[in-house]
């Protein structure tokens, strides 16, 4: 007699009030508008088992986002692990149900993997003739693989609180430490002058590295606040629209209450003027002199405006924007 080992439904999202069900098609896999669901149309392959398009597969809107739903070994098979045989398939056209019966010769193991239509969605069981071989014990189970690039940077709703999926898997007990640590290099920047800033630079101004570090302490800040505070992310920004030592005017040409008068730029014979212009700011002459000149262009050290950092800045100024606007 067949035992249930398990059974659970996967609901799709219907596009309207009105939406189907799944139906059969004269290809033998279930599918309506925007679903398509095959079983075992595609077996594993003897060669490489985790070719990731094999067992169950879903396919939402022309994008196979689920896989490799079967009987396994393992809660995360690998590559070489072994994989069940297909001893028979069975199209259920009355009911839409397709069923498969799958064979580790290896352990004389066999399950049953029925599909059916269920409501909106559909509902997976697994069926056991025996009781699991001891020495699967606690290891066979089923599978069923949610391809990640299908997901990532989308969002979801969980609980009523909006979230996108990341594109590296983590979690606030693995990154707490990092922004941790992060925080304490931060701190230590105030330890050394008042701005909190990498100053200078030796052969280029260091305006550069302290955009990218407004960029850091922003996304810092948005998942661990009370470990990177808001003044964190605007430090930065306030250096380089004139808190800075030598001067006080804007390293941001025509931003600020004194902007820089002249740059190196795309005209590098003449003395240039590019609106929203990073300047890569203070360079350091051994030992101890500091400087920015605001009168001579030719010190590209100090005054070359570059894609490279203006688009970074952008990148900043966008954060900024919106940290106003919130």
């Amino acid at each position: 007699m067949k035992k249930l080992l398990i059974t659970f439904a996967l609901a799709l999202a219907a596009g309207s009030l009105y939406a189907q069900s799944l139906q059969l098609n004269s290809k033998d896999y279930l599918e309506r508008q925007g679903v398509n669901v095959m079983v075992y149309g595609n077996p594993f392959s003897a060669i490489f088992y985790d070719e990731k398009r094999s067992g169950i597969d879903v396919i939402h809107h022309g994008v196979l986002t689920i896989t490799n739903g079967g009987v396994r070994l393992s809660d995360t098979p690998e590559q070489w692990d072994l994989v069940p045989e297909m001893e028979s398939r069975h199209v259920d056209r009355a009911t839409g149900t397709v069923s498969v019966k799958l064979h580790y010769k290896e352990y004389d193991f066999n399950s049953e993997i029925k599909v059916a239509p269920k409501d909106q969605g559909f509902t997976i069981s697994v069926f056991l003739d025996k009781p699991v071989p001891a020495v699967l014990e606690g290891k066979a189970g089923f599978n069923l693989e949610f391809l990640p690039s299908a997901y990532w940077n989308h969002a979801y709703m969980a609980d009523g609180q909006p979230a996108y999926f990341p594109r590296y898997a983590s979690n606030d007990t693995e990154l707490r430490p990092v922004a941790i640590a992060y925080k304490a290099q931060l701190d230590s920047l105030t330890k050394v002058n008042p701005y909190g800033v990498q100053v200078y630079g030796t052969g280029w101004g260091s305006n550069g590295q302290i955009i990218s570090q407004g960029i850091n302490n922003y996304w810092v800040n948005k998942y661990f606040p009370d470990i990177v505070t808001l003044d964190d992310v605007l430090r930065p920004a306030s250096y380089l629209f004139g808190c800075h030592p030598f001067h006080n005017r804007s390293f941001v040409m025509g931003v600020g209450v004194r902007p820089k008068d002249v740059a190196y730029g795309n005209n590098r014979s003449d003395f240039t003027f590019i609106a929203g212009g990073v300047v890569p700011g203070m360079l350091l002459l051994q030992p101890d002199y500091i400087e920015n000149k605001d009168d001579w262009p030719f010190f590209w050290g100090q005054n070359e405006c570059t894609i490279g950092q203006n688009g970074m800045y952008l990148y900043y100024g966008n954060i900024l924007s919106n940290i106003k606007n919130e």
